[in-house]
């Protein structure tokens, strides 16, 4: 019997993943539902209940694809019918479920799969079925705080983003920090703060070296734009051209990055230094 479950899993991954042999390809959005809930069913009828194994090869599979790529509007990852179907077969999947919304929204910049995801989870955590796991589910709050994170940065929804961040701050294992940041999220200031600690705890917790460079790069835009912005701040209303005088005079006429700093006509500190948008943060 054993022989058989682990046949009929293997072949039901090898189907599940076809598409992802070209690992950075996109699938059109949307509705994958129908055909998720059929698979689910043929590998419960196949496996004779013994199932628990399609859900851990399927996660397995899905760490091994190291795209980058960022997809087109309208558009979905292949994996993310795999990751579907998995927790479809073990509702109860929390890495799943955490894993995939953080590459999607972080890595792929995709925000509709990272929510869809996380919104199923949170379906989950509030059915009479999750009693017998809150238990195991001490890191829960990630479901929540990644939504916080979706909500601000990918779908410009302050309201449910501060709402993500309250209730994961709420569970007693979460981070200190959650606790005021629903707060600070409605300033600029809060908003990179937010982003910055995303993207460095991503880097101690992703297996992939290539993922991991990715997010350093990511980490050094937002640090130069953060820079610009707290330069720019006017909090004693100090005239621009005495603050950009007092800089000068304080650490020199380059910026970190040794370009030439400047006072543009608009009022506002610059350099030539590049910077790129993350997250739709700008300075």
């Amino acid at each position: 019997m054993a022989v058989w479950t682990a046949g009929i899993a293997v072949l039901l991954v090898a189907y599940t993943g076809s598409s992802q042999r070209a690992r950075s390809r996109a699938i059109p959005a949307p509705a994958h539902r129908e055909a998720v809930a059929l698979n689910a069913e043929a590998v419960r009828f196949a496996t004779a209940g013994l199932s628990q194994l399609v859900p851990d090869l399927l996660w397995l599979q899905f760490l091994q694809d190291d795209a980058l790529t960022h997809l087109k509007k309208g558009e979905r990852p292949s994996s993310l019918h795999a990751l579907d179907l998995a927790t479809d077969l073990d509702r109860a999947f929390l890495n799943a479920y955490v894993g995939g919304a953080q590459t999607y929204s972080v890595i792929r910049d995709d925000g509709a799969s990272a929510a869809y995801l996380l919104e199923k989870a949170a379906r989950f955590m509030e059915s009479a079925a999750f009693d017998e796991y809150r238990s195991a589910w001490s890191e829960g709050w990630w479901v929540p705080m990644l939504q916080g994170y979706v909500y601000l940065f990918e779908l410009d929804d302050i309201e449910r983003a501060s709402k993500g961040f309250a209730e994961a701050a709420a569970w007693p294992q979460a981070p200190e920090h959650l606790s005021g940041l629903a707060r600070r999220l409605r300033t600029r200031e809060g908003r990179y703060e937010a982003a910055i600690r995303l993207v460095r705890f991503m880097q101690l917790t992703t297996n992939s070296e290539k993922k991991r460079e990715h997010l350093k790069h990511k980490e050094a835009e937002l640090l130069k734009s953060q820079y610009f912005l707290n330069l720019n701040r006017n909090e004693g209303g100090q005239p621009i051209q005495k603050k950009f005088e007092e800089l000068i005079r304080r650490s020199g006429p380059l910026d970190p990055w040794g370009q030439r700093l400047v006072l543009r006509a608009d009022g506002r500190i610059d350099s030539m230094t590049p910077r790129e948008a993350h997250f739709g943060l700008r300075d």
